[in-house]
């Protein structure tokens, strides 16, 4: 489908890392414009991820380090904390944010994530401040409301949910995106599927990168 594209436009970016054992996973961008992409290791290796920031004027920064599996980064709507899923600890993290210096400020546990439920892969964010996150073996998405509260649990045919993203007329639709991984092959016939699910609450407006 690409034989006859032009990608003689594009221009290469600023490199991040250079190590060959890690790959970027998942980001979001903040109320300034800024791209932030947290990184894991290939295996998984704890503690191998960081979470960088791409700036406007391209200048590359970590701003979080000894992350094992980077997902879900959102920001409430001052810009003044951010939303982040590092999937093993088995919880959502509010971080406090200085949207001027690009900086976080603090690190508390917005919510912990029952085992029984999965663990917190991605993530969106709706008009009201909650929060809803892929449940990673629970089979299911949920959501937690602006003060950490589970409000929500919308089970799926599959087992490992990936991610969430609100779209569609007025940000009504949450995607949700599903993965065949260490799924034994022919048991979950909807493994690797896009389902879509008409929310009780819209998504938030997100901001977009301005570099």
């Amino acid at each position: 489908m690409f034989a006859n594209a032009d990608f003689s436009s594009l221009v290469e970016g600023p490199e991040a890392f250079q190590d060959s054992s890690v790959r970027m996973n998942d980001g979001g961008c903040d109320p300034a414009g800024r791209f932030l992409c947290g990184s894991m290791g290939w295996e998984g290796g704890f503690g191998a991820g960081t979470l960088y920031s791409l700036d406007r004027d391209h200048s590359i920064s970590a701003v979080l380090t000894g992350i094992t599996i980077s997902n879900g980064l959102h920001f409430s709507a001052s810009g003044e904390v951010a939303f982040f899923n590092d999937t093993p600890t088995g919880r959502i993290d509010a971080l406090g944010y200085d949207v001027a210096t690009g900086r976080f400020t603090d690190r508390r546990t917005f919510a912990v994530v029952e085992p029984a439920l999965g663990m917190p892969d991605g993530m969106a964010i709706d008009a009201e401040g909650g929060i809803w996150t892929a449940l990673y073996g629970g089979g299911a998405v949920a959501r937690y409301d602006s003060s950490g509260r589970l409000t929500a649990h919308v089970p799926l045919p599959v087992t490992n949910v990936t991610a969430c993203s609100f779209g569609g007329r007025d940000l009504s639709t949450l995607f949700i995106t599903t993965t065949q991984e260490n799924i034994p092959r022919g048991s979950e016939p909807k493994a690797g599927a896009l389902f879509a699910l008409e929310a009780p609450i819209p998504g938030a407006p997100l901001p977009m990168y301005e570099g």
